[in-house]
């Protein structure tokens, strides 16, 4: 997808997730293997056991829970689990109308445009409220205070709100988008500094 640099207004909505890879339905991830990779139905015969074979327990102080099947959730810690966590959430880039960029849980969608203001803030708007919907369908949940937006040298969009479930998502100056910290002017020193 291409960007318009000559874009008179840019936003980028960074979504906090919330406990994303433990959300990851495995009857909706096989389905989503089944139904929209379909080159790898020899694959999902593999990945089944592995997402829906894997039963959980607590014990304290010399007593152990009943054991119970898992039904969501991937590894955080694993090659596979950021894999699939991807492959889970891949058709949300399909439902939002905007670019995103994802790395497994790390998603930022970029508004930009030469519309109207207010033309922008109504798209933005449907934008979330699609973002909302697909998120109730898929078993995910965004979390409100993890999410934030930033513009991009546009300062006559100071004024613009947004909300989602009645609460209202805050302006930032910088953001870190799939682990690079970025500013509204487009400056990484913040980005440097954090690494030197």
């Amino acid at each position: 997808m291409k960007i318009n640099i000559y874009a008179q207004h840019w936003l980028c909505h960074s979504l906090g997730l919330s406990k994303a890879f433990d959300r990851v339905d495995h009857g909706k991830m096989l389905q989503k293997l089944s139904s929209e990779f379909i080159f790898l139905s020899t694959l999902c015969s593999h990945i089944k056991p592995y997402i829906s074979s894997r039963r959980q327990f607590v014990s304290f102080k010399h007593r152990r829970s009943h054991i119970r099947h898992v039904r969501s959730g991937v590894g955080h810690g694993s090659v596979l689990g950021p894999l699939l966590c991807s492959v889970y959430l891949n058709n949300f880039f399909s439902v939002v109308e905007s670019t995103v960029y994802a790395l497994a849980d790390d998603i930022q969608s970029l508004f930009y445009g030469t519309q109207s203001r207010d033309a922008l803030q109504l798209f933005i708007h449907e934008s979330l409220d699609q973002l909302e919907r697909w998120m109730k369908s898929n078993s995910m949940l965004l979390n409100i205070s993890k999410s934030k937006i930033m513009r991009f040298g546009t300062m006559h969009l100071r004024d613009m709100r947004f909300q989602l479930r009645g609460n209202e998502l805050e302006f930032v100056d910088k953001l870190k988008m799939l682990n690079v910290i970025i500013d509204r002017k487009f400056n990484c020193s913040h980005y440097i500094g954090d690494i030197c």
